[in-house]
């Protein structure tokens, strides 16, 4: 299962693209959001593996990042591992008009983990799309304040 989404920011794209792997700003724009912590390789390069650790409710959801491409700020590619799946997400930033910023993502679900996992895929293939677009919306209006924050102390 293949999903995509797209966004536009009213921000220039390298601003943009300097956020997406600013773990210390994750939180600002990503639900439940607790940690990342770099297991092995060099952040932010090719082959490195980070930790990533969110809240829900009371349970934790930990994802296993390994980043396949860093082109930023034109793109960026990362393999998501969970327990119940595994997918690959590829984003890109493309410059409009030197002021904004198309955001672009495919997200391939590559490894559905088990029977349920994989029932409710079909039946809900709208919920799967619904948590990187809120986390895209999200993303867009925090860049979009820290852009107006930055143009101001110009």
């Amino acid at each position: 299962m293949e999903l995509g989404n797209q966004i536009l920011i009213n921000a220039p794209r390298d601003f943009v693209a300097s956020y997406l792997r600013r773990s210390d700003h994750f939180d600002k724009w990503q639900d439940d959001f607790q940690s990342a912590t770099l297991l092995n390789g060099d952040r932010d390069q090719v082959g490195a593996q980070t930790r990533l650790l969110y809240k829900f409710g009371k349970s934790d959801m930990e994802l296993k990042e390994t980043i396949r491409e860093n082109n930023l700020p034109h793109n960026f590619e990362a393999l998501y591992e969970h327990k119940h799946m595994d997918n690959l997400m590829f984003s890109s930033f493309e410059d409009i008009d030197g002021k904004s910023t198309l955001y672009s993502t495919k997200v391939n679900y590559i490894e559905l983990k088990g029977f349920m996992i994989k029932i409710m895929a079909k039946l809900f293939s709208g919920k799967f799309k619904k948590g990187p677009e809120k986390w895209m919306q999200q993303f867009k209006v925090f860049v979009e304040s820290e852009w107006a924050i930055k143009r101001k102390q110009i």
